[in-house]
């Protein structure tokens, strides 16, 4: 949906105004509907203002901007903090992912330290294993299975 603009949001609200016609006379002489008009109204009395509020849309975020500063400086106390530790230590009523979220907005990544050693070395192969062949099996021949073999088959 287009934005109306508020050269016409001016007009309908002057309309509006003048008390000569109703909201819905006035809706329909502007080609909104009542709805549109009640919103105008209504967003000037609480706001003072018509114009669009496409900049309050959206989801309102949980972590507020003096407590991402605060985050900022744990971080830099504590830089192996985990999300829960963060979580807790601001007492922020979200969940794990949501500080995820936050601190990638922020600009950290939520990594562990590389240069820890592994936590168990990985196996190793034998240098005398073969590699990729397989012996033949002797019990049934290539291309069939013991299932359409007809000798195991039962009578």
């Amino acid at each position: 949906m287009k934005t109306i603009s508020l050269d016409l949001r001016t007009r309908i609200m002057d309309a509006v105004d003048k008390h000569d016609a109703t909201q819905q006379q006035v809706a329909d002489r502007f080609a909104v509907s009542l709805g549109f008009v009640k919103k105008l109204v209504r967003q000037r009395k609480l706001l003072g203002s018509i114009k669009n509020l496409h900049h309050r849309a959206g989801r309102k975020r949980i972590v507020s901007p003096e407590q991402e500063t605060l985050i900022r400086g744990y971080l830099k106390e504590h830089p192996g903090a985990t999300l829960k530790e963060i979580r807790d230590a601001f007492a922020l009523p979200c969940s794990l992912v949501a500080v995820f979220f936050t601190l990638r907005r922020m600009g950290f990544s939520y990594k562990k330290n590389p240069s820890a050693p592994p936590s168990r070395p990985l196996p190793e192969s034998k240098s005398n294993a073969r590699r990729g062949t397989r012996k033949a099996s002797s019990g049934t021949p290539s291309g069939s299975s013991s299932s359409t073999n007809r000798a195991s088959r039962r009578k």
